[in-house]
């Protein structure tokens, strides 16, 4: 859709070469690219940290919109972030054998990636947004600060990946 094009330009800093008049469907949030608050990361692999761990991280955190039909992550992709939804929804595809199957859809408060970011392998599924989605990529560099800062949260993100994989 052309909302999507401009989304697209916006996002890798492209200039609109004409005037465009933007239509939302919904009230806009944070604009991408801001900060995070720390709330958002108030999810299960990240309750091992305390208080001020979850500030440290946010801080360094940036929103990210994709939308709706725009690949995340694709398979088979070299990657360093996990990604925490915080509006909208995905599908995660896999494909094997040449056919390719719907294996999950998650929203808000779920997250994606872990495996790629733990293991440093390919990217083992693709991403695509349902509808407009707002997420946070935390970083290889930035997941390693928090575990530094406490080690419980490697725990909570392996047995994640545990139960994925099975």
């Amino acid at each position: 859709t052309e909302e999507s094009f401009l989304e697209k330009m916006d996002r890798a800093g492209i200039e609109h070469a004409y005037p465009v008049r933007q239509i939302r469907r919904e009230p806009p949030g944070p604009d991408p690219g801001s900060p995070v608050d720390a709330a958002v990361l108030d999810i299960d692999i990240f309750s091992p940290l305390t208080t001020a761990e979850r500030d440290n991280l946010a801080a360094g955190l940036r929103r990210a919109a994709f939308g709706s039909g725009e690949e995340i992550i694709r398979q088979g992709d070299r990657g360093d972030s996990l990604f925490v939804i915080l509006r909208g929804r995905v599908e995660v595809r896999v494909a094997s054998e040449g056919q390719e199957e719907i294996v999950d859809t998650l929203g808000a408060g779920s997250f994606f990636g872990e495996m790629c970011l733990l293991t440093g392998a390919p990217r083992s599924a693709t991403v695509r947004a349902l509808e407009d989605v707002e997420v946070v990529p935390v970083t290889v560099e930035a997941f390693r600060g928090i575990v530094a800062q406490n080690p419980a949260v490697l725990e909570a993100v392996t047995g994640v990946v545990s139960r994925r994989r099975s």
